[in-house]
């Protein structure tokens, strides 16, 4: 029996006997494949994955210090002086983004905070030094490991590339505190886990927190030269303690800032979508070009679409 019922019509206005899912055999007559826009070029990903071999460099560099720390290697005095060279060189940068004044203004209210943050460091340290003295070595090392991990996987790099204003890493900061408690708790006294406390502060929140306040002041280029500085005094500390911690420290820098951009960059260019009439296209002018093909925005990317789709 033949279908008697009017041709369907793409409008809202009009009822038609068809249901609210209804596509006609034109549905797909304006879909079209096209190679994706979005490229990446492996020296912006190379430059954006700074950030991360950062962040790896500042754990492994934490590490090492506890590790030389519990050899005797590193005495307790030599750990606060180091920092309070690191509290320095923090506020001379502060002032360096800053007005003078602004900083010493910034001096006196954070080292009212600094003390009363150390206050409670002193304080807590004689549990800090017994709190997992009943564990096992193999479990302290498999937890702080485990949690390091969890610090790296979690971190908020959009906070720290100044792509966002708002932090989302609290995670990632408590995995990192609670692996430096573990680590703290190993130490002979409780004067060690005070220093090895303090440096975590620096280490996971201070130092942080500074990058981010410099980085719109620094070219990629000196991002770069930074980066590479902290990679070589890294090294350096590893190889002291061993050669094959330090070659898998630097392979996993030059797979994090070298290998994958290139794979990524490469895999890119294979991407392709399928843009129909399925898609919500926003025109960004009428313009008065008699080209057939017109520029929209989906999803946040300029994409081309022909006329045909738009009269669909």
């Amino acid at each position: 029996m033949a279908d008697e019922r009017p041709p369907w019509r793409k409008v809202l206005y009009a009822q038609q006997p068809y249901p609210d899912n209804h596509t006609d055999a034109s549905f797909l007559a304006a879909a079209s494949s096209s190679a994706s826009t979005s490229r990446y070029a492996p020296t912006t990903l190379a430059r954006e994955s700074v950030v991360v071999s950062a962040q790896v460099s500042l754990v492994a560099i934490f590490c090492a210090l506890f590790y030389l720390t519990y050899s005797e290697v590193v005495t307790v005095g030599a750990l606060v002086a180091l920092e309070l060279l690191l509290l320095l060189l923090g506020w001379c940068c502060y002032s360096l983004v800053f007005d003078l004044r602004v900083a010493l203004a910034a001096l006196e209210l954070e080292g009212r905070r600094l003390a009363l943050l150390v206050g409670w460091l002193l304080a807590l340290s004689p549990m800090l030094a017994t709190l997992t003295s009943t564990w096992s070595d193999d479990t302290i090392c498999a937890l702080t490991m485990l949690l390091f991990l969890v610090h790296l996987a979690g971190h908020d790099y959009r906070y720290a590339s100044t792509y966002s204003n708002r932090f989302e890493g609290s995670v990632s900061l408590n995995a990192a505190f609670f692996a430096s408690v573990l680590l703290a708790a190993r130490l002979p006294s409780t004067r060690h886990a005070f220093a090895l406390m303090a440096l975590a502060v620096q280490t996971f929140v201070l130092m942080p927190a500074q990058w981010r306040l410099l980085r719109p002041l620094l070219e990629p280029a000196q991002r770069a030269y930074g980066t590479l500085l902290l990679v070589a005094i890294v090294s350096a500390v590893l190889l002291h303690l061993s050669r094959i911690v330090a070659a898998a420290y630097l392979a996993v820098v030059v797979t994090i800032s070298v290998l994958c951009p290139l794979l990524l960059g490469r895999l890119s260019q294979y991407k392709e979508e399928i843009c129909g009439p399925w898609d919500f296209i926003l025109l960004l002018s009428d313009g008065v070009e008699a080209s057939p093909r017109k520029r929209a925005t989906r999803g946040g990317r300029v994409v081309e679409f022909s006329d045909r789709t738009k009269q669909s």
